[in-house]
Parts: C-alpha cells; sequence; structure tokens
C-alpha cells in the first residue's frame, strides 16, 4: 500500500465498512469515497482526519504509510511497566492457595497495582496454568485479567 488511495480502500475493507457508510461518517457522498479510492480526488484536510478518525488511523498515516510512534502497538506496550508479580501454589489441600509465600514471581506488563497469579498444574503433571488476578475492595471476588497456559516439551 504505497498510496493514499490504496490505504483508504484497504483500511476501509478491512474495518468492513461499505463506501455508503464511510460516506455518511465523513460527511461525504459515495461517490466521492469512490473518487478517493481510484486517485481521482484527494480528501481535503479536515476530511482526512474524519476518515482517520472513522478507520481507526492517523491522518499522517493515510498520507505516508507512516506510524507515529506514539500510535504503534509496541510504543502502547511499553508504557506498561514491567512488574514482577508474585505466583502462589494453587494445590487444592482444601484449604485453596497458600498465600504466605509465592512459589515464584512472574514478569507483567501492567499499570494495575498489587497483582498475583496462581499456579495450577494440569492433571497430567506436565503442563500447568497460571492465572493473573486484581485483588478487589471489600472482599469481593478477585478480578480475573489472565490465563495463561504452559506446555512442556510440546510446541504449539
Amino acid at each position: 500500500m504505497n498510496s493514499l488511495h490504496r490505504r483508504i480502500k484497504a483500511t476501509r475493507i478491512n474495518r468492513g465498512l461499505s463506501q455508503a457508510i464511510l460516506a455518511e461518517k465523513t460527511g461525504v457522498s459515495q461517490p466521492t469515497v469512490a473518487n478517493w479510492e481510484n486517485g481521482s480526488h484527494i480528501p481535503r484536510r479536515a476530511v482526512l482526519e474524519k476518515i482517520g478518525k472513522v478507520l481507526g488511523v492517523t491522518s499522517v498515516w493515510l498520507l505516508s504509510g507512516v506510524q507515529e510512534i506514539a500510535t504503534s502497538p509496541a510504543h502502547i506496550y511499553v508504557q506498561h511497566p514491567i512488574q514482577h508479580i508474585p505466583i502462589y501454589d494453587g494445590k487444592d489441600n482444601g484449604q485453596g492457595p497458600n498465600f504466605s509465600h509465592p512459589a515464584g514471581f512472574m514478569p507483567f506488563a501492567s499499570k494495575k497495582d498489587n497483582l498475583f497469579g496462581i499456579l495450577n498444574q494440569h492433571q497430567d503433571g506436565n503442563d500447568y496454568d497460571v492465572t493473573i488476578y486484581e485483588p478487589l475492595p471489600n472482599a469481593k471476588p478477585d478480578r480475573l485479567l489472565a490465563k495463561m497456559t504452559f506446555y512442556r516439551d510440546r510446541v504449539i
């Protein structure tokens, strides 16, 4: 996608929008959208901003194909600090996990505080799940944030 008209068309199609819907959401006619997509017209700056908003991209990307650093998925990920959260053994001994001593720690990218994980081994003894929780106040059940399964000696 090396041109504005190709980026508009490909992104519109990727988002599942028709030319008529893009036209309606940007305040233009469907033939105008068709003209943008075939390269015979270039949208004005104000409309380009609307197109970007509707399609979920920046006008800079529409014009140049270059994604701004602040909107790239890598930049968003890097903005979340890596925490080493405690992982507790979830062996069911009738009393639930032992929260007095973590079995280990796991790096996890999040802006949330006081996260913890529960380690549960599968019946086969080889595979296990780590479920990450966020504690909630007032003794409500903790909020599940993520569940990851780890497989030993297998490539998935």
